[in-house]
């Protein structure tokens, strides 16, 4: 099966090359986690920054892609 059939059954969408395009970014220097919305994905992520833990702590949204 092509990725473009793929993508189109689990995200509802039409394949391009900017198929992770993010919306917006914000950073919480506090928590050391950057929060990203993500278009495509219709999700939002939390990811840790820190220096011991990083990488996605939570995936928030579209329940195809979990």
């Amino acid at each position: 099966m092509r990725i473009s059939a793929i993508w189109g059954y689990v995200f509802g969408g039409s394949f391009s090359s900017d198929w992770t395009h993010i919306n917006s970014v914000d950073y919480n220097a506090e928590t050391q986690q950057i929060l990203v919305s993500v278009h495509n994905f219709n999700e939002y992520w939390i990811i840790n920054h820190d220096e011991l833990n990083q990488g996605i702590v939570s995936r928030v949204g579209n329940p195809a892609a979990n």
